[in-house]
């Protein structure tokens, strides 16, 4: 299996509407795409709000990456977001949310 979590911190609560219509669309798409195992929202606040993923493989993956929804979602990141990150990795079972932001707060620390 193929684990994702992503993290976008908002610029501002004004983005919030157009965040959210993006993420609604691109969440469902998720949902129904191929190789989907299980797709998950937390939000900590107005402006940081995470996914997790599991998928069957990198393909799987990449091909809802680069589609529809989510690929009009990423083209308005930058006008959306202060931050965004993201990382995948594979394992034998699905993370707990602490687990998963562990590991992204870690690749966060080697690249800053």
């Amino acid at each position: 299996m193929v684990i994702a979590i992503t993290e976008l911190k908002l610029k501002s609560i004004w983005h919030l509407p157009m965040f959210l219509f993006h993420a609604l669309r691109s969440g469902a798409q998720a949902q129904k795409a191929k190789g989907n195992r299980m797709f998950e929202v937390k939000n900590e606040s107005w402006h940081t709000h995470r996914t997790l993923s599991v998928w069957k493989s990198e393909k799987s993956l990449r091909q809802y990456v680069m589609s529809d929804a989510h690929l009009k979602a990423m083209k308005n990141t930058s006008k959306l977001a202060r931050s965004a990150t993201s990382t995948h990795w594979y394992s034998e079972y699905p993370p707990s949310w602490e687990e998963a932001v562990k590991i992204l707060q870690q690749k966060n620390s080697a690249l800053a």
